[in-house]
């Protein structure tokens, strides 16, 4: 599966289980809130094997905002789409740990936003 793939197969499944915000596999140029954006990490790809098949661990970040509003619905939304993105992480993903909120500005909005790491091993391939 090429990367792009995997990326858009992870935003797929967290999509399914979301109907309070909209989830992009990619940064979009505009966010609204609440929103899920999944999007390569650092390191982004581990090589294991090299040759005519890559076997690799692939890791993505998954950043959660909300819109600030409120301090406490905000942080309301954003435990709520943290605890919405664990339960739908496809099967076969290692998942970390949520970072604590903090006040991003995002164009001409300020959000409150978390971010969730994930790794999963994959046969890379060109897409």
């Amino acid at each position: 599966m090429s990367l792009s793939a995997l990326r858009r197969s992870l935003a797929d499944a967290l999509a399914d289980g979301v109907s309070t915000a909209t989830v992009h596999s990619f940064p979009p140029a505009t966010i609204i809130p609440p929103a899920i954006v999944v999007v390569p990490d650092d390191p982004y790809i581990e090589p294991k094997s090299i040759g005519s098949s890559i076997r690799a661990t692939a890791y993505f970040r998954i950043t959660i905002l909300a819109g600030i509003m409120d301090n406490e619905g905000s942080l309301e939304m954003l435990e709520n789409l943290a605890a919405i993105v664990y339960a739908n992480i496809p099967k076969g993903y290692e998942i970390g740990s949520c970072s604590r909120p903090i006040s991003v500005q995002v164009g001409a909005s300020d959000l409150l936003a978390s971010e969730i790491r994930v790794a999963v091993s994959t046969e890379i391939q060109e897409g």
